[in-house]
């Protein structure tokens, strides 16, 4: 499966959200120097996924913020259970989501 994805560096963890209807933002602490966060990249897929670095790699963007990732025998479940997502929120847009889980955020404060 190929996955679109928009990389935010320097971020305060490693996560993955819904960004648009068919891309996805990856939020990762590594800076965008000397490859760290292409590594990084590979790495929290790899390790979210559980499966071999080797069945992870970027395709295109190596440069770019916008880049596509290939993952080899990987469905697109697989990646919304990775990014926290489940069944039921599957349907709802992500800007959606995101005000659903900000107005949650409020609430318990």
């Amino acid at each position: 499966m190929n996955l679109r994805v928009r990389v935010q560096p320097r971020a305060t963890r490693n996560a993955l959200k819904p960004w648009q209807p068919d891309e996805w933002k990856l939020f990762l602490t590594a800076p965008p120097v000397d490859g760290k966060a292409n590594e990084a990249c590979i790495e929290f897929f790899a390790r979210g996924l559980g499966i071999a670095r080797s069945r992870v790699r970027i395709v295109s963007g190596h440069t770019a913020r916008q880049k596509v990732i290939a993952l080899e025998s990987i469905s697109e479940a697989d990646v919304r259970t990775l990014a926290g997502i489940s069944e039921t929120t599957a349907n709802v847009q992500p800007t959606q989501r995101a005000a659903a889980e900000s107005n949650r955020g409020n609430r318990q404060r």
